[in-house]
């Protein structure tokens, strides 16, 4: 399982290098950003929509950041490991866990240097406190929820076919835990909110992973 791991990742290096720096410039931006409003030499903004300004760079840089995983399996198949893995005592289960687990640990990186940013936040005293740490972490279970059972999906069918499900798959998660947000705020039920998205979202994720290994059980893969 370590060898698929490093060979996941060895082969996405390239991409894994570009998303970190797709990473530090929104990010950088928001530091200066940042240290200008706290200076008192900015115009001052409400505090939600600074809040809402940390979220979404938050989300957007975890996503767009470690969707590129899915090209993986395209580069099985391009350099003919998926044929060569046929004669190596590796199951389909085992290929799928190694591709989820080594996203995981890019997604790890990704919330972990956003977690920080957030932090910087906090401490200059920008935003929610609350919402600017979760942010990172619900999106990181978030972008589990919706990639792993693309892994098991894209070995059989090919990144190409994968990669539009994944786009709507995460549009529907994001569509509902936003309807739920919002609703949430109007009837001012902060703690089912909080239920949902502390509560409901890493659980969705541990579901997700477990039925993408189950469903991997059963695919074959593109060659």
């Amino acid at each position: 399982m370590k060898g698929l791991i490093l060979k996941d990742i060895y082969s996405v290096k390239f991409q894994i290098f570009a998303s970190i720096l797709l990473f530090l410039f929104p990010n950088f931006l928001l530091f200066c950003f940042t240290i200008r409003y706290s200076e008192g030499t900015g115009e001052p903004g409400p505090e939600w929509f600074l809040t809402l300004i940390y979220a979404v760079i938050s989300f957007s840089s975890i996503i767009i950041g470690s969707s590129f995983f899915i090209n993986t399996v395209s580069e099985d198949v391009s350099c003919g490991w998926c044929k060569i893995a046929g004669t190596m005592p590796f199951t389909v289960r085992m290929i799928c866990g190694s591709k989820i687990l080594s996203s995981f640990f890019i997604l790890a990186l990704l919330t972990f240097l956003s977690l920080l940013m957030s932090l910087f936040g906090v401490f200059m005293g920008v935003g929610n406190a609350e919402i600017l740490i979760a942010a990172p972490i619900c999106t990181m279970f978030l972008q589990m929820t919706a990639l792993s059972p693309v892994f098991p999906f894209a070995l059989r069918f090919g990144s190409k076919t994968a990669t539009p499900f994944y786009l709507c798959f995460l549009i529907v998660i994001a569509a509902i835990l936003a309807a739920a947000a919002i609703a949430s705020v109007k009837c001012g039920v902060w703690e089912a909110l909080r239920t949902v998205f502390y509560g409901g979202i890493p659980a969705a994720a541990v579901l997700s992973v477990f039925l993408s290994l189950r469903l991997s059980k059963k695919m074959l893969i593109k060659e």
